[in-house]
């Protein structure tokens, strides 16, 4: 079992309903994010992935179509009992207006150096009016929260914004963020999870480089978020090293796999 991570998160405003979520106030940003987790969760799946699809058709991330697939997709690929959704909305709004979403599983994963006990982020999307508040940083520290004993995490992307915002998370340690610091192929058991997790939770992609972390073709459609504002200078040096670096391509649809050890 992991060790407890100490996380500076945003100060709870309530208690939870029996079957509802729990709220967060994002203090500073007028906002506050609803923690769905085991019985909130289950009880409303449905309509989160519909609230899901919904936001990606504002945030322009895919056309309806393929945000169906995605979006079914990830409910067949999930066990509801280890799965959350948080859902940010404006803290004056009602729960259930929500203009940005992160959704997640728990899984346990066999390696030959032992299980390990894995966080994936299925998918992050807000609206544009969401978008510049560091939600995407937020959101992984929510989601270790309503997961807490998880040794790892993982994502795929063809977004560089989303990969910038990994990247500056601080939950990771230091050298063990695949493939930025350390390529998959340098350590058989994170190779194994890479394998598993691409294996499980695929759209259409080919087997991800043991170096890069990327899969080919592995979305049916760009993501909508690229490219990037060049007022962004980070997020366009991330873009960058994906592609110059990491040879993607993102209008053939390419994904970047990345996994990290935590802290």
């Amino acid at each position: 079992m992991a060790q407890e991570r100490a996380l500076t998160l945003p100060q709870q405003t309530g208690c939870s309903r029996s079957r509802g979520p729990t709220t967060i106030d994002l203090t500073g940003t007028g906002y506050s994010a609803d923690t769905y987790n085991k019985a909130s969760y289950i009880t409303e799946e449905k309509e989160l992935a519909h609230k899901t699809k919904i936001l990606i058709a504002r945030a322009q991330l895919w056309t309806p179509s393929v945000a169906d697939k995605i979006v079914e997709q990830g409910l067949k690929q999930s066990d509801s009992d280890y799965t959350s959704w948080i859902g940010f909305r404006k803290s004056d709004s009602p729960v259930g207006e929500y203009e940005g979403a992160a959704w997640q599983e728990e899984v346990v994963i066999p390696t030959t150096k032992g299980s390990r006990r894995f966080l994936w982020m299925k998918l992050r999307v807000f609206a544009p009016e969401a978008q510049g508040l560091h939600f995407g940083r937020t959101s992984m520290q929510l989601s270790l929260s309503a997961h807490p004993e998880v040794d790892s995490i993982g994502h795929r992307s063809g977004s560089a914004r989303a990969v910038r915002a990994w990247l500056e998370s601080d939950v990771f340690q230091t050298g063990r963020r695949f493939p930025r610091d350390i390529t998959f192929e340098q350590d058989p058991a994170v190779a194994q999870m890479l394998l598993w997790i691409w294996e499980t939770y695929r759209t259409d992609g080919e087997m991800p480089s043991m170096i890069t972390g990327v899969s080919k073709y592995d979305y049916p459609e760009p993501n909508g978020a690229d490219p990037v504002d060049e007022k962004y200078t980070g997020t366009m040096e991330t873009r960058k090293w994906m592609k110059e670096v990491l040879k993607m391509k993102f209008k053939k649809g390419d994904a970047l796999y990345e996994i990290g050890e935590l802290k």
